[in-house]
């Protein structure tokens, strides 16, 4: 009883000194929430009159200075707000339905919204409504004792929003939609229309910017947003800081029920842990959804695209650029041009062309090599076509084109003579023998400069003779088919074989027509030292 007579006259003073103050119009903060707070720990019979006086001057329209908005006026007459709604159906059997903000009359929908100011308002509405004189014959126990506890919740949802820790901290306890659409779900939405894009990814960024430390956040925008507002979006999210709270969420310890300073240690750093893996997942997931709005996004999609295309317009500039100087560089010796009309006449030619003129060198050859053999029936030579070892002819055959050799068998009597030996011209065997004599001198003429090269470059680097390439079969194989596919007489015709060995093996180091030639020669002698 001393203890309850206590409290009571300790109240009384305080609500008349509160008054006081209100009447004198002096400054004063969050005055009404003390006041209230203070009647509610006594019995109503005793403090009636001061708790109805202090509702009155919740409602009566009085000007009260908050120091927290710049020392300006805010008429409690204008706290009547649309968005406010408070639930008169709260009791305290099912006060554990309700959130802070329910409480208070704010729908979900405008709690990211809302500022300090704005449950100011809602609890002095609120206030209206659930103070003890207003529900003291409602809310009675079995034992007919008054139930404050919608009262008190209410006190408690205040102190706690009007913190910005607290708040953030409650907020984080909150359920919330962590759903991501998945990639199926998306790429079938957006099959029928791609637009489903915006409608479907917007809605998840605006929940999770509740979240956000650094704000105004970008939305998602729409198909005719500028690509550079899309890159700036992407950047904020994928750089995204929550101020998302997961300390007491999934909380396996209870540091309050610890029998120690250590246990309470201990229980505090596994919430620790527990609360940053907490944050870690939800970070990773903030990034899963980043990733898959970025990869599925048209505009993404369509920039990639664009730049796609600019580049290989770009490396096509590139590289027409580097074969015009190569052209231009070609055509200035005469050598060049020559390979280059070649090579383009031979380009020109049809299937059918290349045909007839490797049947009509295929025949010059058969009949210059009937034609040779009569020296040997003569008596001429000792080679395999008389004057000519089988070896040699093919050097001559390989090297001498179509003109040469119809040349030589017209000097020898042509194909008539293969079949009459008395009209074979003897005098044409000088005239052979001259021709392949300049091949040979032609084929070591262009050793002897590949070697004096290669030697004054040893020289110069003082380095070791660079090794001979391995010949493979597969090499061997190639060559072959390049001999057969260019055969002799064509024009230019070793390098059109380097070219197809180079196409068809792409080797590191290219091969050369010299090399080709070299190892042709040698596989026609049967050369030991070639790679098998």
């Amino acid at each position: 009883p001393n203890a309850q007579r206590f409290i009571h006259k300790n109240t009384l003073v305080l609500i008349e000194m509160a008054l006081f103050v209100i009447d004198s119009s002096a400054k004063i903060e969050h005055i009404e929430s003390k006041v209230i707070t203070s009647v509610s720990l006594v019995q109503q019979t005793t403090i009636l009159p001061y708790g109805r006086t202090a509702l009155d001057l919740l409602s009566g329209g009085r000007k009260i200075v908050d120091e927290t908005n710049n020392n300006k006026t805010n008429n409690i007459d204008d706290l009547a707000d649309d968005r406010i709604v408070i639930p008169t159906d709260v009791t305290p059997e099912n006060l554990h339905k309700y959130t802070y903000y329910e409480l208070l009359g704010l729908s979900n929908e405008i709690v990211d919204t809302i500022d300090i100011n704005d449950i100011r308002k809602a609890y002095r509405k609120a206030v209206l409504v659930y103070h003890p004189d207003k529900t003291k014959d409602l809310n009675k126990d079995a034992d007919g004792v008054e139930d404050n506890a919608v009262f008190l919740k209410l006190q408690e949802g205040f102190n706690v929003l009007t913190n910005e820790q607290k708040r953030r901290t409650y907020d984080s306890q909150l359920p919330f939609d962590d759903s991501v659409p998945t990639e199926s779900i998306l790429d079938k939405k957006m099959k029928k229309d791609i637009n489903k894009f915006y409608s479907i990814l917007d809605p998840v960024f605006k929940r999770n910017a509740r979240f956000a430390v650094k704000k105004p956040v970008p939305t998602i925008g729409d198909a005719s947003t500028p690509i550079s507002e899309v890159a700036k979006f992407y950047d904020y999210w994928i750089n995204f800081e929550s101020w998302r709270d997961f300390t007491g969420k999934d909380s396996e310890h209870n540091p309050d029920e610890a029998s120690s300073r250590e246990e309470k240690r201990w229980m505090q750093k596994e919430n620790e842990r527990i609360a940053k893996k907490l944050k870690k997942k939800e970070m990773d997931r903030i990034i899963d959804l980043v990733m898959l709005a970025q990869k599925k996004d048209p505009r993404v999609i369509a920039d990639k695209e664009s730049k796609k295309q600019q580049k290989e317009a770009e490396k096509q500039a590139r590289e027409y650029e580097l074969n015009k100087k190569a052209i231009d560089e070609a055509n200035a010796k005469k050598e060049a041009e020559r390979i280059e009309s070649e090579m383009k006449e031979f380009a020109q030619a049809t299937k059918a062309d290349r045909e007839k003129l490797k049947k009509k060198l295929s025949g010059a050859r058969n009949i210059l090599r009937k034609l040779l053999r009569h020296t040997g029936v003569l008596k001429l030579g000792d080679g395999a076509y008389g004057i000519l070892s089988e070896a040699e002819m093919e050097i001559l055959c390989a090297n001498a084109d179509l003109n040469d050799l119809t040349s030589l068998n017209e000097a020898l009597g042509g194909d008539a003579a293969t079949k009459d030996t008395s009209l074979f011209n003897v005098n044409g065997i000088d005239i052979v023998k001259e021709k392949f004599n300049y091949i040979k001198d032609q084929i070591e003429l262009n050793k002897n400069v590949k070697n004096n090269v290669n030697i004054s470059d040893d020289t110069s680097n003082n380095t070791n003779n660079k090794a001979e390439r391995e010949w493979t079969r597969d090499y061997l194989s190639h060559l072959a088919k390049a001999v057969a596919k260019y055969p002799a007489g064509l024009g230019n015709r070793w390098g059109c074989v380097a070219n197809y060995m180079n196409d068809a093996i792409k080797p590191m180091e290219l091969f050369t027509e010299d090399e080709c030639i070299k190892v042709a020669f040698k596989a026609a002698k049967n050369l030991q030292n070639v790679k098998k």
